[in-house]
């Protein structure tokens, strides 16, 4: 199979936003999957079962868009003072907890109807109208803790 070219839009849309359609990644991972659709939702499958990438909003399989946290830009997010408790974790924390949590957010978000599409960093991750409440999850990789925020 031929080599299919990336586009740099689609490149530079995953750096900022962590957001990727279904022909970008199947681009993105030919070589995995050599042209075979089979093997290629898999490989997708795989990547959302263990929580490395959630479908927002598919409107059909060829053009679904995915979010794939690990991509999302280092813009700092500033979480306002609201009802805060955390989530302490013995010896560390990692990031990919936070990815996986991310995917389950967006999940969940689409689930629940009323609930704004939730808006996400490196550093965290917001969601309005959840439940009639606004939240924020941010990791403190430094101290193990997650700290949540509800106003």
């Amino acid at each position: 199979m031929a080599h299919l070219e990336l586009g740099k839009d689609d490149i530079d849309k995953l750096r900022k936003t962590g957001i990727a359609n279904t022909a970008f990644l199947f681009k993105l991972w030919q070589e995995d999957h050599n042209g075979n659709d089979n093997l290629f939702q898999v490989i997708c499958l795989l990547m959302r079962a263990h929580g490395l990438m959630q479908v927002i909003k598919p409107i059909c399989a060829t053009d679904a868009q995915f979010m794939i946290p690990c991509m999302l830009s280092q813009e700092e997010m500033i979480i306002p003072a609201g009802y805060t408790f955390y989530f302490k974790f013995k010896g560390f924390l990692p990031q990919e907890v936070f990815h996986c949590l991310m995917c389950l957010v967006i999940k969940k978000c689409q689930e629940i109807l009323g609930c704004s599409p939730p808006k996400f960093s490196s550093n965290a991750c917001v969601w309005y109208n959840f439940k009639g409440y606004n939240w924020y999850i941010q990791p403190l990789s430094q101290k193990h803790r997650l700290k949540v925020v509800v106003r």
